[in-house]
């Protein structure tokens, strides 16, 4: 997706990286579920909402529906809600991304001084998570990876990341 700026440059998005809670707040508790848009110019934080979650798994269950499918492939169709969030976000382009929803922001990715794929481990040695993190010259974002790290990497090699 291509948009033309008044200054004739123009933003391509180029990678997604959906289902991820940028931390946040006190013990995490301002955390939120993020897509992450990334684009020739920027890195688009797109805010991820339980309404949009559902209305996404309620179309995702009709067309099931109307497709004459059984209960156990509706239901297996609400795994593919994030694909049909970047679907969405694909279609509206970066600034109909960030017009969706007034707390969506953007990183200048001219600002990115680092980007690191880790893996934590829990207590006790036990299960951990994926963990992005996002060094700006004025902020560092930590994200966890509601995805494949695999998944992630590709995305942030195919954007010029890493």
């Amino acid at each position: 997706m291509t948009i033309e700026y008044p200054y004739g440059t123009s933003e391509r998005i180029l990678a997604f990286i959906p289902n991820v809670t940028l931390k946040a707040g006190f013990l995490g508790f301002g955390s939120r579920q993020h897509s992450l848009v990334i684009t020739n110019n920027r890195i688009l934080f797109a805010r991820i909402t339980v309404a949009q979650l559902k209305e996404l798994s309620q179309q995702a269950k009709a067309e099931a529906q109307s497709q004459g499918k059984g209960r156990m492939a509706q239901m297996l169709a609400n795994p593919h809600v994030y694909d049909r969030l970047v679907e969405r976000y694909a279609q509206w382009g970066p600034e109909g991304t960030l017009a969706d929803n007034p707390k969506n922001f953007a990183v200048d990715r001219a600002t990115v001084t680092k980007v690191k794929l880790k893996t934590t481990t829990g207590p006790e040695g036990g299960v951990g998570s994926d963990m992005l993190i996002l060094k700006t010259t004025g902020k560092t974002y930590k994200l966890t990876l509601g995805g494949s790290k695999n998944a992630a990497r590709e995305a942030l090699e195919t954007a010029g990341l890493i």
